[in-house]
C-alpha cells in the first residue's frame, strides 16, 4: 500500500460531501480457510517496475501489488493505476505471479490518476487460472453493504500470502473513493473489492489506500470498460 498517498487522500476526501455508516470490525482470515480454490486462484500478485524522484533524482523503485483476473483469451487482469504511477520502461514489463510462476504483464488502460484508481493489464500467454466477474453498475454502492475485501501481504519469512477480510461493509459514499471498516496491508493495493449475491460472487473496485488504520479506501469501477483490443 503506498503510504505516501494516505495524506493526500486524506485532504481529499475531507474537501470531499461524503455520507457515513456506522464503523465495525470485519474479520481477517487466511484464505485457504475461507474461500473456496477457484475463487482464491483469480487473485494474482504483482510486480510493477517503476521511477521515483528521491533527493530529486530519480530511481528505481518496484512496486508489489494485487489484481484479480476477470476475463481470459487474453488473460485480463484488474488492478490499481497508482501501482503504474513512474513505470515508463515499456521494455521492462509488469509482472503477474500466475499459479506459481511470473508472467509478462502489458498495460492496457487505466484511470490516469488517482481520482480513477484503477488499471487493466493482459498477461502473456494462455493461463489455465480462475476469473471473477466484474460489476460495473452502482447497484451494490451503498451505505452497509457487505463487501469482501482480498489481497497479498508478506509473510515473516518473506512469502507472498492472500489474506481476505470477510463481513466488511460500506461505511462512506464520495464521488471518487468509498470507504470501507476494513483494513489492507502493503501489498494489497490493486486487490479486489467483492460483494456476495445469492451465488455469484463480483468485483465493484479496487483497494486504493488507507485514510487510517480501520478505514480502507477503494475506488468503484462503475462505468469502466474492460475491453482491450
Amino acid at each position: 500500500m503506498k503510504t505516501v498517498l494516505h495524506v493526500l487522500i486524506a485532504a481529499f476526501i475531507g474537501t470531499t460531501s461524503v455520507a457515513y455508516a456506522n464503523h465495525h470490525e470485519g474479520s481477517r482470515e487466511h484464505a485457504s480457510e475461507t474461500e473456496p480454490q477457484s475463487w482464491q486462484s483469480a487473485v494474482v500478485s504483482l510486480r510493477v517496475p517503476t521511477r521515483r524522484l528521491v533527493n530529486g533524482e530519480r530511481s528505481h523503485h518496484e512496486e508489489i501489488c494485487s489484481g484479480t483476473v476477470i476475463s481470459h483469451k487474453p488473460t485480463t487482469v484488474l488492478t490499481a493505476w497508482h501501482c503504474f504511477d513512474g513505470y515508463d520502461d515499456l521494455s521492462n514489463p509488469p509482472m503477474v505471479l500466475i499459479n506459481g510462476l511470473w508472467h509478462q504483464g502489458r498495460l492496457r488502460q487505466h484511470g490516469k490518476s488517482m481520482q480513477a484508481d484503477w488499471a487493466i493489464l493482459t498477461v502473456k500467454g494462455n493461463h489455465d487460472v480462475s476469473r471473477v466477474n466484474i460489476d460495473t453498475s452502482s447497484q451494490y454502492l451503498q451505505l452497509g453493504r457487505k463487501i469482501i475485501v482480498a489481497g497479498f501481504d508478506k509473510t515473516d519469512a518473506g512469502e507472498r500470502q492472500l489474506i481476505i477480510e470477510h463481513d466488511c461493509t460500506i461505511a462512506a459514499l464520495a464521488e471518487q473513493w468509498i470507504s470501507s471498516d476494513c483494513s489492507a496491508k502493503r501489498g494489497a493495493s490493486g486487490g479486489p473489492i467483492l460483494v456476495r449475491d445469492g451465488p455469484t460472487i463480483a468485483v465493484i473496485g479496487v483497494i486504493s489506500a488507507l485514510r487510517n488504520e480501520w478505514e480502507l479506501l477503494f475506488a468503484p469501477i462503475r462505468g469502466v470498460s474492460t475491453r482491450v483490443d
